[in-house]
């Protein structure tokens, strides 16, 4: 099993709820708007375990592998990482509630597709870029997981 895995299955558990959560907005996000919360929420708790195990334990460990060019690119993922992080959080803070989201809908589709978008964006370059690079790593040196 690639070293990865898990956090591929996440990624397409994150992608599911964006989905969802594209189709409920798209509808009528003024009616919807405690469906619409829920699902913000689902995919609030899926981000978070997810960012916390990307940031605590896949950038935190390669920082510290004696693979220059794997050191450089896991802190430009991680740096870039805190930065979508700060956006997340910051859409999460500002729709708390279904009837903010209902009181300002136009509003909430337009944060929420910028923020989906980047979200999207990210996904893909870990899937295509960062991940291939770990998971070859891993697998030139299984035991660089125990290290």
């Amino acid at each position: 099993m690639a070293f990865t895995s898990n956090l591929r299955r996440q990624h397409r558990l994150i992608l599911d709820k964006a989905s969802k959560l594209d189709r409920l907005a798209d509808s009528d996000v003024e009616k919807s708007a405690t469906d619409v919360r829920n699902v913000v929420a689902e995919l609030a708790g899926v981000l978070r375990v997810h960012l916390a195990m990307e940031d605590g334990v896949l950038f935190a460990g390669l920082r510290e592998k004696s693979d220059p060019d794997l050191r450089a690119v896991a802190e430009r993922f991680g740096d870039e990482l805190q930065l979508l992080s700060g956006e997340l959080d910051a859409f999460l803070a500002r729709w708390k509630s279904p009837c903010e989201i209902a009181m300002a809908g136009p509003q909430f589709l337009s944060e929420w597709r910028a923020v989906a978008a980047a979200l999207r964006r990210r996904i893909n370059r870990e899937e295509e870029e960062f991940f291939p690079l770990v998971d070859r790593y891993y697998a030139a040196d299984p035991s660089a997981r125990a290290r």
